[in-house]
């Protein structure tokens, strides 16, 4: 169960029986806009959780500074 709450993201520990397949979103460039800086972490979080759980963090890491 994912609730979002504010800038938040809560993920429940009941977790579907999902496979690789599905699609997200292509992360944006951050632009450096402070109004936008809360929006960029939480699609790195999502992102990070559905398709790259079971990377190390030094490579999750990696991926985010991709797109500063």
């Amino acid at each position: 169960m994912l609730e979002v709450v504010g800038a938040k993201v809560a993920v429940g520990t009941s977790r579907p029986n999902i496979g690789l397949n599905i699609e997200v979103a292509k992360l944006q460039t951050f632009d450096r806009t402070v109004s936008k800086v809360l929006g960029f972490l939480t699609v790195c979080k999502l992102f990070i959780r559905m398709r790259m759980r079971k990377m190390v963090v030094k490579k999750q890491i990696q991926w985010g500074l991709l797109y500063i």
